[in-house]
């Protein structure tokens, strides 16, 4: 599942959303596509990719609303490294009405 969402302007004590996009929706169904092409996929096993506009963790927690699982990375882009869990993965990990299975970032950070 990849999410979107429109870029906030912010100035002052002004925030604003810029209004949806059609080019920013087609990037992110273009990155899905580029993602599930690459997938080594065994036998037997089926994966589908979804698209939707909205803040990742809630995108996730709408999905988990019908799923017996949902798989999370356990960092997003965000730049806070000393956190165990991205936002993300902490907020579905507490919210979601179905088991959770958060997946390391398999890098490792020298000390």
């Amino acid at each position: 599942m990849h999410s979107w969402e429109e870029p906030m302007l912010v100035g002052g004590d002004l925030m604003m959303a810029m209004p949806p996009s059609a080019a920013l929706e087609h990037d992110a169904e273009e990155r899905m596509d580029r993602f599930m092409s690459a997938l080594d996929v065994p036998d037997g096993v089926s994966v589908t990719g979804s698209v939707r506009r909205g803040p990742p963790a809630q995108v996730l927690l709408e999905a988990a609303e019908d799923a017996d699982m949902v798989v999370v990375g356990s960092r997003g882009l965000g730049g806070f490294a000393g956190l165990l869990l991205g936002s993300v993965a902490r907020r579905v990990t507490h919210l979601a009405p179905c088991p959770v299975v958060v997946v390391p970032s398999g890098k490792t950070t020298e000390r």
